[in-house]
């Protein structure tokens, strides 16, 4: 009788959030995206991630270029990931370097590469205490885009009078695919960053960057949206953008107006994430958590005297 493996066909999370077949180092013969949660577009992107799915050549070279950056997860984050609490200071660590990108890609019109995300609780529909029950998930975990994103709704058009175009976006494994042309990977500037440029160092040139023909350009952090416009006017046309980081990066839009519509984009693009014991039992991400005051997408209000935190419902 044929025997259905769990480490060779695989379900959306066996595969996508247990990683059996890279525990058992078997590839899989099966994929199936299931156990996830953004729709068709979150199946594809899942598919994108895992580099198993086809698309076009243009989608490898955006005709904005892309931005990237090297992304912080700090150690002591992950270990104390094992509660709820701990599990959204790690995840709002890294929103908080996601909304500066989106910023940055915003102004400069280019496509961001999403970073890796890492979760310390699993996402489900009903009550757990971080894994799945039954499931052999190591915490805390690689998660899927989908376990902290609206994929499908962060890419539906919206009217141009509330919301205007999306900004697009690209899986974290985007350069390991062969897709990605060379002409690609070698158009590259990285931007370092330094806390002060008080000592003059804040030049462009040819920095010790591997490979040796990829230029970089020092700057101070907290870039307003304008700042890094001026600061990489001479490299439109290069392919890929990199930040050493993006923490401490972004400073804040000139025009209020920018302001204003990027706030109303993010509100849309933070997911849930589920379940406590609780009625309801789900919490909304929040990517304007440390803002005070701010309105979330719900119309709640978080100030001074009723600051964000990890909240269930509505």
């Amino acid at each position: 009788m044929f025997q259905r493996l769990p480490d060779r066909f695989l379900n959306g999370h066996t595969y996508f959030v247990q990683r059996m077949h890279e525990k058992v180092k078997q590839d899989p013969y099966v994929i199936h995206a299931t156990f996830q949660f953004s729709g068709t577009e979150g199946k594809r992107h899942r598919l994108r991630e895992a580099l198993v799915w086809a698309d076009p050549p243009e989608y490898y070279d955006p005709p904005g270029g892309l931005l990237v950056y090297d992304a912080d997860v700090p150690e002591n984050l992950l270990k104390n990931a094992t509660s709820v609490e701990g599990h959204f200071n790690l995840v709002n660590h890294q929103l908080l370097q996601v909304r500066s990108a989106l910023a940055l890609a915003q102004k400069l019109g280019r496509v961001l590469v999403m970073p890796k995300l890492y979760c310390g609780f699993d996402r489900w529909w009903a009550p757990h205490e971080g894994r799945i029950p039954g499931s052999q998930t190591t915490l805390p975990y690689l998660c899927p885009m989908d376990h902290v994103f609206e994929v499908e709704s962060w890419l539906r058009p919206q009217p141009e009078e509330e919301f205007g175009d999306f900004i697009d976006f690209r899986e974290y494994s985007f350069f390991d695919n062969d897709g990605v042309p060379e002409s690609v990977k070698s158009s590259e500037v990285v931007v370092e960053l330094v806390h002060s440029c008080s000592d003059g160092t804040c030049t462009q040139g040819t920095g010790g960057v591997a490979p040796a023909d990829i230029k970089k350009v020092v700057a101070p952090k907290n870039l307003t949206d304008v700042d890094a416009m001026e600061l990489l006017r001479e490299h439109n046309k290069t392919k890929v953008i990199r930040f050493s980081s993006m923490v401490g990066t972004f400073g804040g839009f000139v025009d209020n107006a920018d302001a204003e519509k990027f706030s109303r984009r993010i509100k849309r693009y933070a997911a849930i994430w589920c379940c406590k014991a609780a009625h309801p039992g789900h919490i909304w991400y929040d990517m304007e958590f440390d803002v005070v005051p701010h309105t979330d997408r719900h119309m709640r209000t978080w100030d001074e005297s009723n600051p964000w935190v990890p909240t269930t419902g509505p």
